[in-house]
């Protein structure tokens, strides 16, 4: 994924979720019109999402439900 998608080689980063004590990390990498969205849950115990964090097209994840992301989960989103 990496290779095809500029974003996750050459674009720029933002840091979405990262709270002191949080075990949820979540952050953007984008470049030109290309966004792209990490999501990791680091921690023992599943979490719930914001919605509107799930947008666009998934393109990699393990433990995703709905908006439930399992402990040790994580999602790769391509945003429109």
């Amino acid at each position: 994924i990496r290779k095809r998608e500029e974003a996750l080689r050459s674009g720029k980063y933002r840091t979405l979720q990262a709270d002191r004590g949080s075990r949820l990390y979540a952050y953007e990498r984008y470049w030109k019109e290309e966004r792209m969205r990490v999501i990791m849950n680091m921690d023992e115990q599943s979490c719930t999402l914001p919605g509107e964090w799930l947008e666009g097209d998934i393109l990699l994840s393990e433990g995703l439900e709905q908006v439930t992301l399992a402990e040790k989960g994580y999602v790769m989103i391509k945003m429109k």
